[in-house]
């Protein structure tokens, strides 16, 4: 008991809450429902020209710097750490240098979708966190319809912010720079343009830093993208090193959660496989583990269906990912507006209160189901 108070007093030993958090079945479920349906419209994007290269190099990417990230982890080699996300970040740059289009139709899917399945957990966590009260699961996929067109915008509006002051961009250049006469003119208010592409440079770095904290944002405060973003970037600004020190026991957390759920996977996988198979023939054995490449006829169709269900099982991994990153960085919100705004962790908002505040509307929604 003395432990346990002791441990109340302070705020990062509450980041170590969130593995237990994101692994209830019901969260599980959701964040592995918004991954399916995420992966179905990136089969129909995949049809795009050269989306299926885009998708297999950066997918190759990803795999070979989260392992580097593991071994780092494991290792507790901040350096190694550092370098991993900085050669995936640099590599996921000339990837989509090569191919912006496809790059943005390959994201759409995740940018669109992901915000959903993410606002209901991000939702469920944030009651927890602020109430000690395990809601269930149709309070957060409530919250989620309610707040859906919140969480995208959130999440896309400094996308879109960035895409227009390009776009200006591009007009202000063709409008001054297309003459020579034109473009000492133009060439005198440089500097104006240097500070609106500073002013963008530093949108870009908040949005990829602050994108993990958008959605629980909305969760906590209300469906007002505006003040979601705002709040984001001013507690970049305000707390760096805090958010910078949380990001790190999450991520150390996530490598731990995310390698206990692929042992997991894979040792039921191979014990269904090896049991079901102890006394059958070679092509039960290679049908039932996934190496049916070579099977012809009835075992052939055996082991495809095998596959569908060995692929489907293993979608269990991604979705545990997916839950924690939304615990985490939901809980890292609440404890870095504590600091920062002084606001306590049980303020959050609820049906009826205005969004961004904790004030009362002047109509109370009577269907509050928190």
């Amino acid at each position: 008991m003395v432990l346990r108070d002791l441990l109340d007093d302070l705020l990062w030993p509450k980041l170590l809450r969130a593995g237990a958090m994101a692994l209830r079945p019901e969260r599980v479920v959701i964040a592995y429902l918004t991954i399916l349906l995420v992966s179905l419209v990136m089969h129909a994007a995949a049809l795009i020209p050269g989306a299926g290269a885009f998708l297999t190099k950066s997918g190759e990417l990803f795999s070979l710097q989260a392992d580097h990230a593991t071994a780092a982890v494991m290792a507790i080699d901040l350096q190694q750490l550092g370098a991993a996300f900085v050669a995936y970040f640099n590599g996921l740059h000339a990837l989509v240098g090569e191919a912006p289009w496809v790059a943005l139709a390959c994201a759409a899917p995740w940018l669109l979708i992901a915000p959903l399945g993410a606002s209901a957990i991000c939702r469920l966590i944030a009651v927890e966190t602020a109430h000690r009260v395990i809601s269930p699961w149709p309070v957060g996929v409530g919250f989620a319809l309610r707040a859906a067109k919140a969480s995208v915008l959130a999440v896309l509006g400094p996308v879109i912010l960035l895409g227009l002051g390009v776009l200006g961009l591009a007009i202000v250049g063709a409008a001054l720079f297309s003459v020579g006469g034109l473009g000492v003119v133009g060439s005198l208010f440089l500097f104006i343009v240097l500070a609106a592409c500073a002013g963008m440079v530093l949108l870009g770095l908040g949005w990829v830093l602050g994108l993990p904290m958008f959605v629980p944002s909305v969760a906590c405060e209300g469906p007002d993208p505006i003040d979601a973003v705002q709040r984001v970037l001013a507690y970049l600004v305000g707390r760096p090193l805090r958010i910078a020190a949380y990001s790190l026991v999450l991520i150390a957390e996530l490598v731990i959660v995310a390698t206990i759920a692929s042992l997991v996977v894979h040792a039921t996988l191979d014990l269904a496989a090896w049991g079901l198979t102890l006394f059958c023939g070679p092509d039960a054995r290679a049908a039932l583990s996934g190496h049916g490449d070579s099977l012809t006829g009835a075992w052939k169709s055996a082991a495809r269906v095998a596959q569908f269900w060995r692929e489907a099982f293993l979608g269990l991994v991604p979705a545990v990912v997916f839950s924690f990153v939304c615990s985490g960085w939901t809980i890292a919100y609440l404890l870095i507006r504590q600091i920062h705004d002084g606001q306590d962790r049980s303020e959050i908002w609820m049906p009826g209160m205005i969004p961004g505040t904790l004030a009362q509307a002047a109509a109370a929604d009577d269907d509050d189901d928190e």
